[in-house]
């Protein structure tokens, strides 16, 4: 009978879960039609919900994974990601959902459509998922119709919403119910599987949320062994709290144990790169990081419009809020003081989770979040929740004029927050206090015992349903501005780039780098931060735009003139610095228009608005050099270049001569003239900053080039495009700022004395070269002493054998391989390797293995009583 009755409750529990699912997925499915979004709209104009950092990065990773999952292409080492670095890292923190196994059944023109199916799929499992943590939560208790309402409030958080462009964090927000429903279950009956495996399955969704989840288990683990120790006798507390924490830190070590095989080797390759610099002390020095009382007065419909989105808000439905407000207005017969006291001490807690230093550098995990400050936002909105779920289980104990005189406090202060901080939708802050104020009457006029008022349930469910839809659609719609490239020509760009990349790979079949000088979403002239396309169509590249990049490459082409925003994208899709470029292998650009220096290709036809052009100056992946070359110490990159290539050939270069130039400064305005020789030259100009303004400068280079400068994601290093038999060309500022505007320096590149300095390392090429993703081939002869040059960025996943024998390459400016070779044959074979996946994949195992154990222990009797001991009775908990 018992095991009919579990059946019979987990067959309730999934059917009223199930509705919370296909309540949020049908909200979301009206608003993604108004909102014209693929598939849910055949408009011409249709778009998807990919903006910001999601059509900068996340599409092209899709497409990625759409090649890995296609056989194309492979998560161990790629050329297209930066100069070189494996994809494993960016795969765990960008593609790890199991929701991307979903592409699949999707072409890669149609990533658009996917990427708003999976917002949909992902946000009704949040509904889901926290749905069904209410009904176990609050057994018996919680009034179906209520769960649904929180549920679905949770499923459509404005943090939520707001995470169209960083949709990996999705993942975090559906596993959270679920690790805290195994935190619940740790405590009330020492089951600690469900806790280990969501653990572990949450890390390895996605280790960013997974962390914070992690974190934030702890402090709800001390809530519930705080619940579950104030029914126990005072002689049982202590053993029953090392019972607790004993089962805790048992069940979380092996969950992380279980998200090893990612964890592990993700966290090695952050130290090469954002986590390098260590632990962010300095998040300490701020005691209050704000206002506290602007939860209140941003939590109102669609606030995420006016007050920074994420940062500022966990709107998550007024039912909720009413919710919280009321816990504190149940009877003192049903929720002693006590409780109410540790109810207080929550929603202190979540204030200072936000505002109080210490803890917002715990759950931003040590790390400033750069550009999104609330990336833990979503767990508020759980808190808020959880008590409202509380406050919906003792609606026939509210004492309603206590309810009233709560609702009437929050009102006063939100009220007067916003008079203090008006915001420019004041008619979305009065309709949240007026609706907040009728749903409240709604609820107190269905607490009256009376026959009919299950029918004031309709007007309660209509108005709360219309408001979370309202709200959806308001927080997606600010977005809009952000979509006006259409699927459609998504589509048509995704086919017939991948089209011309195959061409060129058809055309040239040796291993080079490829640069391009406009993407899918820019002209010419215009800053982006569209770095991954060599991701996407599968070319090796100098360029790229993750969270995971190595610092050494980033560090030298910034010292070559490509310089960095935020130590993430490497800025070099708007020039190509010849040089530079050449000592990389870039031995194709894709450009609009013609940079001197380069040969246009005219077998292979202009697509996309660009042309194929040939850097007949390109290096070899690899070369000989005479003896290990000496460190290159330069500011300035035109004398770092000429260094580079000095060192490798320990011959003196000079092949860049200066510019003269005059100044002319008029209001607002600087503009450079300068004065041209003849000859076979490219020019380029530098004019570096100190500091980057918002908007910054614009610069008008020769008439023929205009574009952002001294701003966001801009260059400092620039070509200059002359016609021939010009001997004047200017340089104009326009909205120039003395104060960060730097020294300029313009420079004439003699590609015949570029080409006479490293004839030599051409020349040098090796007899054989066979270059791979994350497998390399090269036989040469040489002489004792020399070395073998690599553009190949070193990397502690290389296993370089020579002749057989493993050998530890020697670098190049901090970044590059160099083998030394041995007089005679040499053969070189080098393999990749993840660094620490092994010992991940140990460590999983090992973590697996526990989990299994101690549910075969349990299922044996031998780990005791299950279902309830002397301190852990579940029977006990229900007033909690």
């Amino acid at each position: 009978m018992e095991d009919i009755e579990k059946i019979q409750d987990k067959r309730i529990r999934l059917s009223v879960a199930g509705i919370s699912f296909a309540a949020a997925a049908l909200i979301l499915g009206i608003v993604f039609w108004r909102l014209k979004l693929v598939p849910f709209s055949f408009a011409p104009s249709a778009s998807c919900l990919a903006y910001d950092d999601a059509y900068f990065q996340f599409i092209d990773f899709l497409a990625l994974f759409k090649d890995v999952l296609s056989g194309k292409q492979s998560l161990g080492y790629s050329f297209s990601n930066y100069l070189g670095q494996s994809d494993f890292a960016l795969f765990t923190y960008y593609l790890g959902s199991p929701f991307n196994l979903l592409l699949v059944f999707f072409d890669k023109s149609a990533i658009p459509e996917f990427f708003d199916i999976v917002i949909l799929l992902r946000l009704s499992l949040c509904a889901f998922t926290v749905s069904w943590f209410l009904s176990e939560r609050y057994k018996g208790r919680l009034p179906v119709y209520f769960n649904v309402l929180l549920s679905v409030g949770y499923g459509l958080m404005q943090y939520n919403l707001h995470q169209a462009y960083n949709i990996n964090y999705l993942d975090g927000m559906y596993m959270l119910p679920l690790m805290m429903l195994g935190v619940y279950r740790t405590v009330k009956d020492k089951r600690t599987g469900l806790l280990s495996v969501t653990a572990g399955l949450s890390i390895l969704f996605n280790w960013y949320t997974g962390c914070v989840n992690c974190v934030f288990s702890f402090f709800y683990f001390v809530l519930e062994a705080v619940f579950d120790l104030m029914e126990r006798p005072k002689e049982e507390v202590r053993y029953g709290l090392y019972r607790h924490v004993f089962n805790y830190a048992r069940a979380m070590f092996a969950g992380v144990l279980i998200s090893a095989v990612y964890f592990v080797p993700s966290m090695y390759e952050l130290t090469l790169g954002k986590a390098e610099s260590g632990i962010d002390w300095y998040l300490l020095k701020d005691f209050l990081k704000g206002d506290p009382f602007e939860l209140i007065g941003n939590y109102y419909v669609a606030s995420g419009k006016d007050v920074g989105g994420m940062t500022n808000t966990f709107f998550c439905g007024l039912i909720v809020l009413i919710g919280v407000i009321g816990v504190f207005s149940i009877s003192k017969d049903a929720m002693p003081l006590k409780r109410r006291l540790v109810y207080a001490g929550l929603l202190v807690f979540t204030v200072f989770m936000y505002y109080f230093g210490p803890l917002y550098m715990l759950f931003s995990l040590l790390k400033q979040c750069a550009g999104h400050q609330g990336r833990y936002l979503y767990l508020g909105s759980f808190i808020f929740v959880y008590m409202a779920g509380r406050f919906f289980c003792h609606l026939s104990d509210i004492n309603r004029k206590q309810l009233i005189i709560s609702v009437s406090v929050w009102l006063f202060i939100y009220a007067v927050f916003r008079l203090r901080h008006p915001v420019w939708d004041k008619a979305a802050v009065i309709y949240t206090g007026i609706e907040l104020i009728v749903l409240s009457a709604l609820l107190l006029a269905y607490m009256q015992d009376t026959a009919k008022r299950k029918l004031l349930l309709v007007p309660l469910f209509l108005l709360a349903f219309a408001e979370l839809g309202v709200n959806t659609y308001r927080v997606l719609d600010m977005y809009d501005d952000y979509r006006e490239y259409p699927a459609a020509e998504f589509a048509r760009y995704e086919r017939s780039e991948q089209e011309f990349i195959d061409r060129i790979k058809a055309y040239d079949g040796d291993f080079y780098r490829i640069n391009r000088l406009q993407n899918r979403d820019m002209t010419y002239n215009a800053t982006t931060a569209n770095y991954n396309e060599a991701l996407a169509f599968g070319y090796a590249s100098a360029e790229g735009y993750t969270s995971t990049p190595h610092g050494s490459q980033l560090d030298f082409l910034s010292r070559g003139g490509y310089r960095n925003e935020g130590a993430t994208p490497s800025v070099v899709s708007e020039t190509s610095v010849i040089p530079l470029d050449s000592l990389l292998g870039v031995k194709y650009i894709l450009s609009p228009f013609t940079i001197r220096g380069y040969e246009k290709v005219d077998d292979l036809a202009d697509t996309n608005g660009k042309d194929v052009y040939l850097n007949p100056h390109a290096l070899p992946a690899a070369f000989k050099i005479g003896t290990a070359p000496a460190p290159v110490y330069s500011t300035d990159p035109f004398e770092y270049h000429q260094g580079l290539v000095s060192s490798l050939t320990w011959v003196p270069a000079s092949f860049y001569e200066p510019v003269s130039f005059t100044v002319r400064d008029e209001e607002g305005k600087r503009t450079y003239e300068l004065e041209l020789f003849d000859g076979n030259y490219a020019f380029f100009g530098y004019i570096p900053w100190n500091d980057r303004e918002m908007g910054g400068t614009h610069i008008d280079i020769n008439g023929r080039i205009k574009m952002a400068y001294s701003a966001w994601n801009s260059e400092d290093l620039f070509y200059i495009p002359v016609k021939e038999g010009e001997d004047k060309a200017y340089v104009t500022l326009d909205g120039h700022i003395p104060d960060i505007i730097e020294c300029a320096k313009f420079y004439a590149l003699d590609l015949d004395a570029f080409d006479k300095a490293v004839a030599p390392l051409k020349e040098a090429a090796p007899d054989e070269l066979k270059i791979e993703n994350g497998s390399v081939y090269i036989r040469t002869g040489a002489s004792e002493g020399q070395y073998l040059f690599t553009s190949i960025p070193a990397d502690r996943g290389w296993k370089v054998r020579l002749n057989g024998s493993v050998i530890k390459p020697e670098t190049f400016e901090g970044c590059f391989m160099m083998i030394p070779l041995v007089d005679g044959d040499n053969e070189i074979v080098m393999e990749y390797h993840i660094p620490f996946l092994p010992a991940g994949i140990f460590l999983t195992c090992v973590g697996a293995v526990l989990v299994l154990y101690r549910k075969n222990v349990l299922k044996s009797g031998r780990g005791g009583n299950h279902n309830g001991n002397s301190f852990c009775d579940g029977t006990q908990e229900s007033g909690s």
